[in-house]
């Protein structure tokens, strides 16, 4: 007998849409289950004319935002200061508090992307807030895999982040497929499409 996928998910999704955000997931969907996860965030963005994000504060979590399309640019309140083009990846740990802000490269038509938001744990939450940008090239790959967080197939995350945390980014073409065997100890896996 094989499984369908209304085996495989307990819980599907569209998300709810505010502006060029969609929140795909968040503790309000499926409750402790998702700890550490917090949300997860699609961004499309159209770039001409947007006003970006301003100024905004984050404290107790981190982001890892990674970038399908176009480039945005960004900056902290600790005067880090960068461009996250397509195909990089951005990790904020921001532990006691950061302020960010950012938006679409002055000749970028669209961003689209991931935000994944991550409850850090009692040893980082009032850590230092610290941030690292990843350019493409440094992102792991293997054929269709890029490793965003943690480790797959002998590749590791230019990051370090949660122990326990697998965060893949797997690009097919038409009609490709790829087989993902998570490990024993993950309990909790989600899928979000592009």
């Amino acid at each position: 007998m094989s499984a369908t996928s209304d085996d495989l998910f307990s819980v599907r999704t569209r998300g709810h849409r505010h502006g060029p955000i969609t929140r795909l997931m968040s503790p309000g969907d499926l409750g402790r289950a998702l700890k550490p996860f917090v949300f997860l965030d699609a961004v499309d963005m159209r770039a001409k004319g947007s006003p970006g994000f301003g100024w905004h504060p984050h404290s107790g979590i981190a982001t890892a935002t990674v970038m399908f399309e176009g480039t945005l640019w960004a900056e902290e309140s600790n005067g880090q200061r960068h461009l996250l083009p397509s195909g990089g990846m951005e990790w904020i740990q921001a532990g006691a508090g950061v302020w960010h802000r950012g938006g679409p490269a002055d000749d970028t038509d669209r961003v689209a992307g991931f935000q994944l938001w991550l409850a850090l744990g009692e040893e980082r939450e009032l850590a230092q807030a610290s941030s690292r940008y990843v350019p493409p090239a440094d992102v792991p790959e293997s054929g269709p895999v890029r490793v965003v967080l943690g480790a797959h197939q002998g590749m590791s995350s230019a990051v370090p982040s949660a122990e326990g945390i697998t965060y893949l980014q797997v690009t097919l073409a038409a009609g490709e497929t790829v087989t993902l065997t998570p490990d024993d100890l993950q309990d909790v896996a989600f899928l979000a499409l592009h």
